[in-house]
C-alpha cells in the first residue's frame, strides 16, 4: 500500500509539475494572440490613416481642378464678352471747353509702312487727330462741321 500511495503521491507530483508548463504555454498562446490582433488592430489603423490622407489628397486636387476650371470658364466669357465694334459710326459730343466734336473709328493698322503712313497722314490732313484705340480700330476726333 505504501508503494502504491508513493506513486499516487509522484502521480500527483507529476501532474502538478506538468500543470506548469502547460499553464506557461496555454498563457504564452494566448499572450501572443493578444499581441497579434494588437499588431493586426495597429496595421488596420495605419491603413486607414493612409486612406484618409489619400482621399484628403484626392478632395484637394479635385478642388483644385475645378477652381481652374471656373477661372478658365471665366476667361472665356470675359473673351466672349468683349464685344468687337460693329462698322464705325460718327457721333458728336462736347468736350470740356464746350466746343462741338464729331469722332470716327477707323480700321487701320499702325503706320510702320508707307501705305499705312499714308492712311494716317491723310486722315490728319481732313482735320482727324487721334485719340484713342481698341485692338485694330483707331478713334479720331475732329472738330464738328468740317
Amino acid at each position: 500500500m505504501k508503494t502504491l500511495a508513493k506513486s499516487l503521491a509522484l502521480a500527483g507530483m507529476l501532474a502538478l509539475l506538468m500543470g506548469a508548463p502547460v499553464q506557461q504555454a496555454f498563457a504564452q498562446d494566448q499572450t501572443e494572440a493578444t499581441q497579434t490582433d494588437k499588431a493586426a488592430e495597429k496595421a488596420a489603423k495605419k491603413a486607414e490613416k493612409k486612406a484618409q490622407k489619400e482621399a484628403a489628397k484626392a478632395e484637394k486636387q479635385k478642388a483644385k481642378e475645378e477652381a481652374a476650371a471656373k477661372k478658365e470658364a471665366e476667361k472665356m466669357e470675359k473673351k466672349a464678352a468683349i464685344e468687337t465694334p460693329a462698322a464705325p459710326t460718327t457721333e458728336s459730343a462736347v468736350s470740356y471747353s464746350g466746343d462741338k466734336w464729331e469722332y470716327q473709328a477707323f480700321k487701320l493698322q499702325p503706320p510702320k509702312r508707307t501705305k499705312w503712313l499714308k492712311k494716317w497722314n491723310d486722315l490728319g490732313d481732313e482735320g482727324w487727330e487721334f485719340v484713342a484705340t481698341y485692338e485694330n480700330y483707331y478713334i479720331f476726333k475732329r472738330p464738328l462741321g468740317k
